[in-house]
């Protein structure tokens, strides 16, 4: 199949970057990645001593055809101006992938001979690669069967047991996630384990009542620990936390579990798992 790109703006409006009467985008650069490594000569030996994904732009030419180029040149910077955020979705036999990105370079010159006008663009990538449905769990209360985690398609949870998951993180960097629980709830915990132990925990020293939410995010740059009163008040809960424990953290590479447990009855919470991607 032939590879395709897309924006894709905050309101969920998506720009075509596959057809010259909107904009082809041709020789695309910057797909890849490159590391930033460093090393420490131990012996007759270089030890990695540290590294750092590099923030590489994507680069490539749009060509606007048709009767009329200089229009749909004009429509595309329309589109990008007036969206605030803007996600790349790039397609390929291998799946499709989004990434966020600014634009930071856009040049115009003159229509060419052979009627198209050639423009070359520089989008900026915000984020690693990442999939457009992330992984989402619920955890219920199933009459005649307790507590569980359910999965929704076409997510796929390799097993599920009461108030533990088991999470197989494919990606290639850690994996942020975020928690919403449903009050009333009292003291919370949302636990990382690895073979049954322990890796990292949340104990959250709180009460949520009824009709209220437990609101967490791990992912950089969306940080938050809050309860949402439903009407869409929120109360910052960062002074209840235990400052020994690994409050942020994030689901690294490989089969992990996540436990959630209170020292109330837990009726209903969900889990977004975020995988991120260095290359597609």
């Amino acid at each position: 199949m032939i590879r395709t790109f897309t924006l894709i703006n905050e309101y969920g409006q998506s720009y075509s970057l596959n057809d010259v009467r909107t904009g082809f985008l041709t020789n695309p650069a910057g797909l890849g990645y490159a590391i930033n490594r460093n090393y420490t000569l131990f012996g007759s030996e270089w030890i990695q001593s540290d590294n750092q994904i590099e923030q590489t732009a994507i680069t490539g030419t749009i060509n606007f055809g048709s009767e009329n180029p200089y229009q749909r040149a004009h429509e595309f910077v329309e589109f990008v101006m007036t969206s605030k955020k803007l996600t790349l979705s790039y397609q390929t036999d291998a799946g499709v992938y989004y990434r966020d990105v600014d634009i930071n370079r856009y040049t115009k010159t003159e229509i060419t001979t052979s009627g198209f006008l050639p423009c070359e663009v520089e989008l900026v990538p915000k984020t690693l690669w990442y999939l457009p449905n992330n992984q989402v769990i619920k955890l219920e209360t199933v009459a005649g069967t307790g507590l569980r985690f359910t999965f929704k398609l076409p997510n796929v949870w390799m097993n599920y047991t009461n108030g533990t998951a088991t999470v197989a993180n494919d990606g290639h960097v850690s994996a942020p996630f975020k928690a919403s629980i449903q009050g009333a709830i009292s003291n919370p915990s949302i636990i990382l384990l690895q073979n049954g132990a322990e890796v990292a925990r949340l104990d959250v020293t709180a009460e949520i009542g009824a009709g209220e939410t437990l609101e967490y995010s791990s992912k950089d740059g969306d940080i938050y620990l809050y309860v949402d009163d439903g009407n869409g008040n929120h109360t910052d809960l960062a002074t209840s936390l235990d400052i020994t424990n690994d409050n942020i953290f994030k689901i690294p590479v490989g089969t992990y579990q996540l436990k959630l447990e209170a020292d109330s009855q837990i009726t209903n919470a969900t889990f977004v798992i975020y995988k991120q991607y260095i290359a597609v």
